[in-house]
């Protein structure tokens, strides 16, 4: 089993970003140095975002399409929202996936962001193995009324980083990556153009897409935009099979250790691979 960690981005204006997450997303300054703020649930120890700061000017390349934010109810999701609306912050959009229901927005450098929380497993539609998912308008009604008007908003205890979307030159390939490091297998796909991917039996931990187009460079792991995200390996099974995709794929290694391996895809896209267990 896998679950996911910190998505880390590169910034250019660390304060400001900084501010956002805090007051826009409602996350809490967990340690900050001079180039870096790592920003989580409060009163927890493990971040969800981390912002590195860059002079560097940002480019075209593959990385991230969104992050996720997977919050525990409904009723959480209501608190996230009411709290944008009033913050008068730009929403993208808000939709029923079927086996989700998500609001969309952007931080201050055009890093994607989606929020969301799981309908029961029980409304999902599976087919065989697959898990089908959809694009409706979200009863947006319906989940403001479940929230309440808090005074000051933080992002609730049990938040956790739910899935990555990722924007690449092919989405196929992706997938067999994925496949061949994780165990992760497509839960849905739109033929070559985006897939929906997961280890076990979650609807995905992973996408992919190639909506940006094929036009984009390898990601630069020092511009602004995402410098890498953490995947966790939650038992024994699941660890000792990535290692030995490690010895299979040595080309995708960056670096090392005994219970942590940073890897990349071929989009330049990195991922710090943690064993996550005792």
């Amino acid at each position: 089993m896998i679950e996911l960690g910190a998505v880390v981005l590169n910034t250019k204006h660390l304060q400001a970003q900084k501010k956002f997450y805090q007051h826009i997303i409602g996350l809490s300054v967990l340690k900050e140095e001079d180039n870096k703020v790592e920003l989580g649930v409060k009163g927890n120890k493990e971040p969800l975002i981390t912002l590195l700061s860059t002079n560097l000017p940002k480019g075209h390349h593959y990385g991230l399409y969104h992050l996720a934010i997977l919050v525990p109810s409904r009723k959480d999701l209501g608190d996230a929202l009411l709290h944008i609306l009033k913050a008068q912050a730009p929403l993208q959009g808000a939709s029923n996936h079927g086996y989700s229901e998500a609001i969309y927005l952007a931080d201050l450098e055009g890093n994607g962001i989606e929020i969301y929380h799981d309908r029961p497993k029980s409304v999902w539609n599976y087919q065989g193995d697959k898990i089908i998912g959809i694009t409706e308008e979200m009863d947006a009604e319906g989940v403001l009324a479940l929230a309440e008007d808090k005074k000051t908003y933080f992002m609730p205890e049990g938040t956790k980083m739910g899935h990555v979307h990722l924007s690449v030159e092919n989405p196929l390939e992706s997938q067999v990556f994925f496949k061949e490091m994780l165990d992760m297998d497509e839960k849905f796909s739109m033929r070559d153009q985006a897939t929906w991917l997961a280890n076990g039996d979650y609807h995905h931990h992973i996408a992919a897409n190639k909506w940006a187009g094929v036009l984009n460079k390898i990601q630069d792991i020092h511009t602004p935009g995402l410098n890498h995200f953490v995947v966790k390996v939650k038992d024994e099974t699941d660890w000792h099979r990535f290692l030995e995709a490690t010895e299979t794929h040595p080309e995708y290694i960056v670096n090392q250790s005994a219970k942590e391996y940073f890897i990349k895809d071929n989009n330049g896209i990195h991922m710090l691979v943690r064993q996550d267990y005792q």
